[in-house]
């Protein structure tokens, strides 16, 4: 914000143009206001369309077994992908717990999908990075060839995806604009 005020000023004492400050302010105000994240999620997930694919197929793991999300019994799932290597994923974290002691006990089930990328990786590796955090969010499981990153385009992280009672894929985004999904559901 300092850089931007200096360049702002030296600019305008260069050319002496009142529209130069008018434009600078717009500009500064649509930083610190809710456009800013809006033009941060379109650049970074684009402007597509969500795709409306279902996942009720699809399968990942936990640490006991290994099961199909049609499985999962409530109205609305959240899943959080993420993966080991990716440090905003893992910063995001307690946001996530806080998501999902939130919606604890109601027809939304938040929890924390760990895509096995790297090699070696293992499901007890996913448990052990969300434990490290301080968080008990449930952990699912997925491997690199899972139809779910490949259905849903996934090749950012972190992703939050919100799958409805079918299991097919309403919000696919950041958990920011996830909680605001969730706020209208």
């Amino acid at each position: 914000m300092p850089v931007w005020a200096v360049i702002t000023i030296a600019l305008f004492y260069r050319y002496r143009k009142t529209w130069f400050l008018l434009v600078s302010g717009a500009l500064l105000l649509f930083g610190l206001t809710e456009g800013q994240k809006q033009w941060y999620e379109w650049i970074r997930f684009g402007d597509k369309p969500v795709l409306t694919v279902n996942l009720a197929d699809c399968e990942v793991s936990d640490s006991t077994h290994t099961f199909r999300l049609s499985e999962v019994k409530s109205d609305y799932l959240v899943l959080d992908v993420w993966y080991s290597a990716c440090g905003v994923c893992i910063n995001q974290m307690p946001d996530v717990q806080a998501l999902h002691d939130e919606y604890k006990g109601s027809n939304i089930e938040v929890v924390s999908l760990f895509a096995c990328l790297l090699k070696g990786e293992t499901v007890s590796d996913g448990y052990r990075i969300v434990n490290e955090r301080g968080c008990d969010i449930p952990v699912y499981t997925i491997y690199k060839d899972s139809p779910i990153l490949k259905r849903c385009e996934i090749d950012k992280y972190p992703r939050v995806l919100i799958l409805d009672k079918n299991r097919t894929v309403i919000f696919n985004g950041s958990l920011e604009f996830a909680k605001r999904k969730l706020k209208k559901l």
